[in-house]
């Protein structure tokens, strides 16, 4: 599975989003974090990075939703699984069931290609200046 760091990563990740999102017109999408899988997904692969882990962000597609989370050791971690009436933080060992895989980006700079596609409030991009300096060290986006 993944460690208790890993844990608090994705918890302060999750935080982090909500305080992205407090502003949103929805109020479902303030309360589950829907719409805001690709932003909580990048800014948890930054931390999950900075801290010396190796992760991806996984795309999915199902019909026409797409989602974003990040994979680490082969663990499916989703820090807006609640969007999905599942846990806040939603921790599943296994790929199978869970959405059709359809890109896996290994660097940011390779998400923020795709995601200038997206609506402009769903893109990582849009909140850089809220994403600490620290963290975007070792990165193209400084």
């Amino acid at each position: 599975m993944v460690d208790e760091k890993v844990i608090q990563i994705a918890k302060r990740a999750r935080k982090w989003t909500k305080e992205i999102a407090k502003n949103d017109i929805d109020e479902t999408n303030r309360k589950t974090l829907r719409c805001y899988c690709a932003i909580g997904s990048a800014y948890l692969h930054l931390l999950l990075k900075k801290h010396g882990y190796n992760s991806s962000i996984v795309m999915t597609q199902t019909g026409t939703l797409t989602h974003c989370f990040i994979k680490i050791n082969n663990v499916v971690l989703d820090i807006t699984g609640s969007q999905f009436n599942k846990k806040p933080i939603y921790i599943r060992k296994t790929f199978k069931e869970y959405w059709r895989i359809e890109r896996v980006f290994n660097t940011i700079e390779d998400f923020f290609i795709e995601e200038k596609y997206w609506p402009k409030e769903q893109q990582f991009s849009t909140h850089l200046n809220k994403v600490e300096p620290e963290i975007l060290q070792n990165t193209s986006l400084v």
